[in-house]
């Protein structure tokens, strides 16, 4: 079976009305198809208003309502990506900082600015809409009483006012497929495809540049197959404990993994930091299996990982035990970013996912947070809510939305994975490779080192590369065992790996592929 994917991305074509955008963005879409690049859906600013506004976001043309849109359109894009659709953009975005907003959410962008004088585009514009503001009939009109903000650091430029329009559609057509990967060449589909934001600014988003480079490495090193000389992150399980029993979970029915219950012992942690900052890692999470807020030292090691240097450090919880106290520890301690798991939309549901939660006392514990933010004066830890799309909150969602977003910086959801007793995923095969081999590594609480996050696995020990008391990161990293992990995958056999054959997480992301993307809009 081949292993021959398209490389998802995404092409900005961008200028001033009438420039040449909506007629060169179907002309390339046109002739992507017929070079062979099907995976291929077309943005337009207009048509997404249209779509926008039928979901009750009703838009007008003020700068701060532009840049909103624009914004919708990149986590669109970036949707469509990480489901591994390549798309076409048509927007003005006329905001410098907007458009690098938009690249950094999109993750992979082809930037092409069309360069059009205002006199030649006032020619062309069968709507009178320049005659009208150059009238001062049409207020905050770009490229007349609102400049076009040019970066100068786009990736084409084309001179639609004096090249022809096939010359022009030509060269297009010739840097996308470029850009895009042309039919035949191996590489790996988008990473980060199980997430997706549906509300809020991303809380990945910084002008840090270590940061950056770190979250470009993130999705790059996957897509380019680029095994760096430690993970760029890890996944730290603090304990597999866990206070509730969510009947979609896991762990709840006892099949992801059956090691003994217990919580990582701080002096291991250290060790474990120690080497990682050592060698230059980026980012940990310390929750995988259970709930990171039973372990008692749990702001402790949140303050090592910082003071250490460690730039990104999260994890995810259920907020039962994020008290006031809590909240200020955490914070003190320097706690990056939260996610919070809230799976319902009224109390009912919540408490029916979430067994064992109190609805109110999470709400007003999440709550309690942004206000002890609010009272000190910071804007950390950032706060992501996230549901697993269960049939029932694909049917609420507006009401999810409407119930959890003023809580959030960041709302979004997971797609659901099946797992658990009497799901087999043995035999399924596809063109796929697992981003996780080039991402990162997990840490048991019992110190056991895995190479990936085994989701809906029973037996951890399948895929066990050994043990932080014995064995550093770094070596199980660069060994044999690794890369012949990584070397299947890069064949697209990720399915002669018998742990990897009956992974949940590979069997959605198969599927996904092969019965095509659901809308991108909910």
């Amino acid at each position: 079976m081949s292993a021959e994917l398209m490389r998802p991305g995404t092409v900005f074509i961008t200028g001033i009305s009438a420039s040449g955008k909506s007629t060169l963005g179907g002309l390339l879409k046109n002739g992507l198809l017929k070079n062979g690049i099907e995976n291929l859906v077309l943005l337009d600013g207009e048509e997404i208003r249209d779509q926008l506004k039928k979901r009750g976001k009703n838009y007008g043309y003020s700068t701060a309502e532009r840049n909103e849109v624009a914004l919708e359109i990149a986590r669109i894009a970036s949707e469509y990506n990480r489901e591994g659709t390549n798309c076409i953009i048509c927007s003005i975005c006329h905001i410098k900082e907007i458009r690098e907003q938009m690249r950094r959410i999109i993750g992979r962008v082809m930037e092409v600015y069309l360069d059009c004088p205002v006199s030649v585009c006032a020619q062309r514009d069968y709507k009178g809409n320049y005659k009208k503001a150059f009238n001062g009939l049409c207020r905050n009109f770009i490229g007349v009483d609102e400049p076009y903000q040019r970066s100068y650091a786009e990736e084409l430029v084309l001179r639609t006012g004096s090249q022809p329009l096939g010359e022009c559609s030509a060269i297009l057509l010739g840097s996308a497929m470029d850009f895009l990967g042309r039919p035949g060449e191996k590489v790996l589909i988008n990473p980060n495809c199980n997430y997706h934001i549906a509300a809020g600014s991303g809380i990945l988003e910084s002008s840090d540049a270590k940061f950056r480079e770190y979250r470009r490495r993130w999705i790059e090193y996957p897509r380019n197959f680029t095994v760096g000389d430690f993970p760029l992150h890890l996944d730290i399980e603090s304990t597999n404990l866990c206070n509730l029993k969510c009947p979609h979970c896991a762990v709840t029915s006892n099949f992801w993994g059956k090691s003994k219950k217990g919580f990582l012992p701080f002096p291991l942690f250290k060790k474990v930091i120690d080497h990682a900052v050592e060698n230059g890692v980026y980012s940990i999470k310390l929750s995988l299996r259970g709930e990171p807020l039973l372990h008692k030292q749990i702001a402790e090691m949140v303050a090592y990982a910082r003071k250490k240097g460690v730039i990104d450090i999260y994890f995810n919880t259920n907020a039962v035990f994020l008290t006031e106290g809590t909240c200020n520890q955490l914070i003190d301690a320097g706690l990056n970013r939260i996610s919070i798991s809230a799976d319902g939309w009224d109390k009912e549901s919540f408490e029916e996912n979430r067994r064992g939660a109190e609805f109110k006392a999470v709400y007003d514990n999440i709550a309690g947070l942004r206000k002890i933010r609010r009272d000190r004066g910071v804007d950390f830890p950032k706060i992501r809510i996230q549901a697993v799309m269960l049939d029932g909150i694909k049917e609420h969602w507006a009401e999810y939305l409407k119930l959890w977003q003023p809580l959030a910086d960041e709302l979004g959801y997971l797609d659901a994975r099946k797992e658990g007793p009497g799901i087999d995923h043995r035999g399924l095969t596809g063109n796929w490779a697992c981003p996780f081999l080039w991402q990162r590594m997990v840490i048991l609480c019992d110190g056991s080192l895995l190479p990936c996050l085994m989701h809906g696995i029973d037996d951890l020990s399948l895929m066990s590369l050994g043990n932080v008391k014995e064995l550093d990161v770094k070596t199980a990293w660069q060994s044999q065992k690794s890369e012949f992990y990584r070397g299947l995958h890069r064949k697209g056999h990720s399915h002669k790996i018998e742990a990897c054959d009956r992974c949940s997480y590979r069997a959605l992301e198969i599927k996904k592929t092969k019965n095509g993307l659901k809308e991108a809009l909910i």
